[in-house]
């Protein structure tokens, strides 16, 4: 797992390739991480596990501890935190020492127990689903294998430790649904119409605060082939990295030129 040290010209190239944002700094990150551009990172482009972001999101957050799938048009507030590793609570000990050959390693050489037989944890999810149109809050804690689903609302600090229905708002600790966005029938035609699979230069024209209007036109404009799914190729980070370190030895030392040498298309990078 790389360190990336990201600095004015890295923050550059990420923006030109409709990746933003990021603190300067050391931040740990997976290669296997695919960005559906654009996407805004306000804070740390930090993460220790692969994620899969999709376009016109933005996170406050950065995201350790946990696989993550993030969809389109979310967005992340700060203090996000996920939940790691789940200790066996039925064994006579929570102890990681009974599943991790890792745990107190030196000790455990010591002793001659390197090898000492461990327990396999029961099954469960690792991966964090987060669906398209979510707002998540301040300081939230979302439980290990969680799906939030589409259109979602969580309240700051809330606890999530269950699935969140579609257009669900919840809150508290632990959450719990307060009501829904919509009335079914309406959640069920934004679930059905998916508006998100369309790109923001096509819909930015129609008016979103009356949504059964809105789905009128989207539906009209699908229907008329004026909308077209959006299908931007995501970029692996690895890949990205990849060729910014290239661009930069070419124009090393001071890179001032990298920024002529970048596509004005981000599909056209890799």
């Amino acid at each position: 797992m790389p360190q990336l040290l990201i600095d004015e010209d890295l923050r550059g190239f990420l923006f030109r390739h409709w990746v933003g944002g990021g603190r300067h700094g050391r931040f740990w990150i997976c290669d296997e991480t695919r960005i559906e551009p654009p996407f805004t990172f306000h804070a740390e482009i930090g993460h220790d596990h692969p994620l899969q972001l999709g376009a016109f999101s933005y996170t406050n957050s950065a995201f350790y501890g946990r696989p993550v799938s993030v969809g389109r048009y979310c967005s992340i507030g700060s203090g996000l935190h996920f939940g790691q590793v789940e200790h066996a609570t039925t064994w006579l000990t929570t102890s990681n020492l009974t599943y991790d050959s890792w745990a107190f390693f030196e000790y455990a050489r010591d002793r001659s127990i390197a090898e000492r037989r461990l327990a396999p944890l029961p099954h469960r999810r690792p991966e964090v689903t987060i669906g398209n149109d979510v707002w998540v809050g301040q300081n939230v804690y979302i439980k290990s294998g969680i799906t939030v689903g589409d259109g979602a609302v969580i309240g700051a600090h809330a606890v999530v430790t269950k699935d969140v229905p579609p257009y669900a708002i919840v809150a508290g600790n632990p959450a719990r649904l307060i009501r829904l966005r919509f009335a079914e029938a309406l959640v069920e035609r934004l679930l059905r119409v998916r508006w998100w699979r369309f790109e923001w230069r096509d819909l930015h024209t129609i008016d979103f605060t009356n949504v059964a209007q809105a789905l009128d036109v989207i539906e009209a404009q699908e229907s008329d082939g004026v909308l077209t799914p959006y299908t931007p190729e995501p970029y692996r980070l690895g890949t990205l990295l990849e060729q910014y370190e290239q661009l930069r030895t070419i124009n090393h030392p001071g890179m001032t030129s990298l920024q002529d040498t970048l596509p004005e298309n981000p599909n056209q990078a890799l």
